[in-house]
Formats: C-alpha cells, structure tokens, sequence
C-alpha cells in the first residue's frame, strides 16, 4: 500500500491508526518532504481513506535546532464513515512567523468553508473540501501556490500536461544514501573525514 521509498513516519502513522477510537485525533509531527514527493501520494492516499484532516501546519522557518528537516504537524480524526471524510474541509495552514499555540489553535478550530485563502502578517490559510484532495498529488502546492493558481485549475478547459503529452524524468543520479547531517554530530560520530560541507536552503 506504501511505496518502499517512504520515510519512516509513514508506518507510524498506518500503525498508530489501529488504536484510535473512532472521532479519535492524531496529532503528528513529521518531515514536510511528503507534500511534494511521489511516495507522499501514498501517504496522502492513506490519510484520506482513514481520517478527517483538520489541519496540516507547515512552517516557513526551521522549528528544531538541532535537526536538519522543515517540518510539518498533521492534526486528523479518525473517521471511518467515506462521505463525512469526503465533506470534511481541510486546512492547510503556513506559519510565517511565530505564533503562540493558542493562536494557532484558534486558526484551526475556526469554522471557515472549503475554497477560502486568508492571508495575514502571521499565517497564509487555505481550504479545501477533503474529497476533491484525492486529485492533488502535491499537497505542498496549498501553502504557495498565489490564489490565481486555484482559480486557474478549478477551470474546465484547463488539463494536465499529461494529457496531451509523454512527460517524463530527466536524469537521475541514484545518491539515495546521500544524506545531510550536524557538522557537531558528525565530528562525534567520527564521520568528520567522511563528510562535506554543504549549504542546504
């Protein structure tokens, strides 16, 4: 159900799941490489077919000091019942600076309808009616993406370009036991002279 290329937070995620009471919430706190990847649609698949989302929470700066990840919190409730999932509307919340918890459960816990942007100083905001999200396959695409964007794939003349043409991969490199580390960490692991400088962002 899962591709093999899924970060570990998946499986605890589908794991997790097995214990919730029915209405019961999850909250997680993951890596945000799953908005935008190919095996996040798996992800995104499993949390449409198993929750309500009720936010998903991005941040435009590094929340923790010490790892070298943008993340993301993921707040669901377990639902089993397909049409309250599919009308359920989800939110999609981008921090832009810092907020305290209470703020931010305000945002989230506010009744706004599906297909609304908001947009402060503080946060970027947008809705969207759960059931129409198992046709985005980039979920990143709802913290960024300029509000013309939404009225421009919501038209009927509007297509993939896959449709009308073969698109594919350029040229990959295959360095998937590349990794990015903590300079400190890797002095301490004695990987020092094994490792090189990078700049990440």
């Amino acid at each position: 159900y899962l591709s093999r290329r899924c970060d570990i937070f998946a499986y605890f995620i589908t794991h997790v799941t097995e214990f919730l009471n029915e209405d019961g919430k999850l909250g997680f706190i993951t890596s945000d490489r799953w908005l935008d990847t190919q095996y996040g649609e798996d992800v995104q698949k499993f949390i449409l077919n198993h929750f309500e989302i009720d936010a998903i929470i991005k941040f435009d700066r590094q929340v923790f000091d010490d790892a070298l990840v943008d993340a993301s919190v993921l707040i669901l409730s377990k639902q089993h019942d397909k049409d309250e999932r599919n009308q359920n509307v989800a939110k999609f919340l981008r921090l832009k600076e810092e907020m305290d918890v209470e703020n931010i459960a305000e945002v989230v816990e506010d009744d706004i309808e599906a297909d609304k942007m908001r947009s402060t100083e503080d946060y970027r905001l947008v809705t969207r009616e759960q059931g129409v999200l198992y046709d985005e396959n980039k979920w990143n695409v709802f913290f960024f993406a300029p509000l013309i964007y939404f009225d421009i794939i919501s038209d009927d003349d509007v297509v993939e370009l896959s449709e009308i043409a073969d698109v594919t991969y350029g040229v990959k490199t295959g360095a998937n036991p590349f990794f990015f580390g903590n300079t400190e960490d890797m002095e301490d692991l004695g990987l020092g002279p094994y490792s090189s400088y990078a700049l990440k962002a």
